[in-house]
């Protein structure tokens, strides 16, 4: 019986513009992605009987045909004729509705490891495709690494930035969870200005060159103030994430988590302690230049 153990990491945008929205109904985006060494646990052990079965210890998700690990599982049998079968073993560490993309990274840890463990040997391309079928995000998390990010998310052009960075980040999520698509109809009422691109084409320059100084003064997101006013919280949790010494504060995704930028050293931890005290979920993460996604353990 083989057995696969994958990583999959979480994300942060460290830019989102908010382009235009397109005929088919979806928002046409500019954003800068930045993998982190903080994620779930995806276990995949093949079966001979034709389920998939998913198993979850963590944060509670649903376990059907909603959860978008078992759809993936699932569209790629379908599509390639596999009668076996994959027991899924999750152990969910990223928060749900949070903007961190877990579903999105679950689903593109199990299109990985079942290309493996079925010896398909589909090319990146075309699995991203398929993970397009799944859901905007998941093309991101079947390459690896930065990414600048465009269309509604199937357009991926990853990229090394260079040097280290010299920031690590606080996520913070308020106890409440967003919708991604209650946050784009506020973003549409609100009467939402769309932007053209420009800060996430000069933050990927930015960091390709190096310029890590660059990263607080264009640090943005375009749904931060439609987020604000579906979950007036995420105010406090920025000001508290700037007031604590984040040399920047801004929502990634969807919200309603925020990321503060911080320098390594005291003023990160007495922040993150003071923050664990105040919100439900508050983790230190490293931007990686390389996702530790790729990382797998096979056992037979």
């Amino acid at each position: 019986m083989e057995t696969l153990h994958l990583f999959a990491p979480a994300k942060v945008n460290l830019v989102l513009e908010v382009l235009g929205q397109r005929p088919d109904g979806y928002h046409e985006i500019a954003s800068v992605f930045a993998p982190l060494d903080f994620g779930d646990a995806v276990t995949l052990t093949l079966l001979e009987e034709p389920v998939v079965r998913l198993h979850v210890r963590g944060y509670a998700v649903p376990a059907g045909e909603e959860n978008l690990a078992v759809r993936a599982a699932l569209l790629l049998g379908d599509r390639f004729g596999w009668k076996g079968g994959v027991r899924i073993d999750l152990e969910k560490r990223i928060p749900v509705e949070a903007g961190l993309g877990g579903g999105s990274s679950d689903a593109a840890a199990v299109l990985r490891g079942l290309n493996l463990l079925w010896g398909l040997g589909i090319p990146p391309e075309e699995l991203a495709a398929l993970g397009a079928e799944l859901g905007s995000d998941v093309p991101y998390f079947l390459w690896d690494g930065f990414a600048w990010v465009g269309g509604r998310g199937e357009r991926v052009e990853p990229f090394l930035p260079f040097g280290e960075s010299p920031y690590r980040l606080l996520l913070v999520k308020p106890r409440a969870s967003l919708a991604t698509r209650d946050v784009f109809r506020q973003f549409r009422s609100r009467g939402g200005r769309y932007s053209d691109g420009g800060r996430a084409r000069k933050l990927r320059e930015a960091l390709s060159a190096g310029d890590w100084e660059a990263l607080p003064e264009l640090a943005a997101n375009d749904l931060e103030e439609a987020a604000k006013s579906l979950l007036p919280e995420i105010a406090e949790v920025r000001k508290r994430l700037e007031e604590l010494g984040g040399r920047a504060a801004f929502l990634t995704g969807s919200g309603p988590t925020c990321v503060g930028l911080f320098r390594r050293g005291e003023e990160l931890s007495r922040a993150r302690e003071v923050l664990v005290r105040e919100f439900p979920f508050v983790q230190e993460a490293a931007m990686v230049g390389r996702s530790l996604a790729g990382n797998t353990s096979l056992r037979k």
